[in-house]
């Protein structure tokens, strides 16, 4: 290569890498949308995602999501028409119903569903007919290696993260889910985690592979110790917005500073510029 093609290629390169930036800067934002308790819709182009978006029991602690949302969901009525996946983090009645997800399958024939092996054999036996190629079950005991599989054009990483309370209910097939969708943005469900260090300790590689432009935690990380800096410094979420807030609002978390979902219908817009955290954007309603 003679030296003016040297320095075309050069130039070559340094455009394209310019023009890959101001794409994921500028052109692929990542947005939420809040439906209740941890149910969460996010969009980033063409793709569009669910997570623990139907349930029937609140506890009378927590909201119900919306009947005019429900409806929608269950309609693939907009913004819920051509959902690629719904990921279930656990079994539990404030973020599962079996037969709300079959009759979800239903509505959105092209959907799969990812849940744990728990709320997965609840679900085929609510919904015997759905074809299995639609059902991703996750096998993971409490200490395992990370799983890795495509789902469509979704990247899917997934960790069984022991269930807050205490260790008695690690019995529990909680699941974090990592997601990186086709135009690069990676988002993280936590569903009901246990914020306890030991519980990542083991899996320092798997977070520190791959950042994530937004994070899901439930609301009691940010009463944790150190909680939104073990999210930002350990799980290398850039930022995060807690969820599974109840209906009163602790004053801990009010005070704590943290962005976090309690209205449904709340929307957050995630640019994917690479910024340091505290100057990343997030716009939308404040808590």
């Amino acid at each position: 290569m003679n030296k003016q093609a040297k320095h075309l290629h050069c130039a070559l390169v340094l455009v394209l890498a310019f023009c890959s930036t101001v794409l994921r800067a500028e052109g692929n934002e990542l947005q939420a949308m809040y439906l209740a308790n941890e149910g969460v819709l996010v969009t980033q182009g063409e793709t569009k995602i669910l997570f623990d978006p139907l349930y029937d029991n609140t506890y009378g602690t927590y909201q119900a999501v919306p009947e005019s949302l429900r409806t929608a969901l269950l309609t693939a009525t907009p913004p819920f028409e051509k959902i690629a996946a719904l990921f279930v983090s656990h079994s539990h009645g404030d973020h599962f119903a079996a037969a709300d997800v079959g009759k979800f399958l239903q509505a959105h024939p092209n959907a799969v569903v990812v849940a744990p092996s728990q709320a997965m054999a609840r679900l085929r036996e609510a919904s015997p007919t759905i074809a299995a190629e639609r059902l991703i079950a996750i096998a993971l005991s409490y200490g395992a290696e990370p799983l890795r599989l495509e789902v469509g054009s979704l990247q899917v990483e997934a960790v069984r993260i022991a269930h807050a309370g205490g260790p008695d209910r690690r019995e529990i097939e909680n699941i974090a889910y990592r997601v990186r969708l086709p135009d690069d943005g990676v988002v993280m469900h936590l569903g009901d985690a246990d914020p306890a260090p030991v519980h990542y300790a083991g899996y320092a590689a798997h977070w520190g592979a791959r950042a994530t432009d937004v994070a899901f935690p439930p609301y009691w990380f940010f009463a944790a110790p150190q909680g939104q800096a073990f999210l930002t410094e350990q799980l290398n979420a850039r930022h995060s917005v807690g969820v599974h807030v109840p209906v009163e609002i602790p004053a801990a978390l009010t005070n704590s500073g943290a962005d976090f979902f309690s209205k449904p219908g709340e929307e957050r817009t995630i640019s994917l510029a690479e910024q340091p955290q505290k100057k990343r954007a997030v716009n939308g309603a404040e808590p």
